[in-house]
């Protein structure tokens, strides 16, 4: 999603494409920092102050849902990992219920926030969620 501030995310055409994602970014605190809104935002993912290379060899911090969208899109990438056979519909079912709640706000009724989507996204709470959809004979033992 956008890293304006306040901007709804419905405006943004590809944002609000109804097979894309929208995430936003946060803290690492777990706080909603400055990004976009809305009833289209489905999940948060770290993009504050994020460790990351620079252009000359080194380092740096940046922000931004680049750094968000990314780390959504390798949790997911997990949970197919372990079910390759998951339709999109199931993969985003399993991201939005599997995402921690966070924020110190109220989601709503269906568990959706503005700020927040559906919660920060949680790799090894997906991966186990898609686990479970596996046919009996080829889950894992726990």
């Amino acid at each position: 999603a956008s890293n304006a501030r306040n901007v709804d995310v419905a405006l943004d055409e590809v944002a609000s494409h109804p097979a894309v994602i929208a995430v936003v970014r946060s803290t690492h605190d777990d706080r909603e920092h400055d990004a976009a809104r809305g009833p289209k935002v489905e999940l948060i993912a770290p993009g504050v102050d994020v460790l990351s290379t620079d252009g000359t060899g080194g380092y740096r911090t940046a922000t931004g849902t680049s750094f968000a969208a990314p780390c959504a899109a390798g949790c997911a990438a997990l949970a197919l990992a372990v079910n390759p056979g998951l339709k999109r519909e199931e993969l985003r079912r399993i991201m939005r219920e599997s995402a921690d709640k966070i924020g110190g706000v109220t989601y709503d009724a269906d568990g959706h926030h503005d700020d927040y989507g559906y919660g920060r996204v949680n790799a090894a709470a997906a991966v186990q969620a898609a686990e479970q959809l596996l046919p009996s004979p080829v889950r894992r033992a726990s």
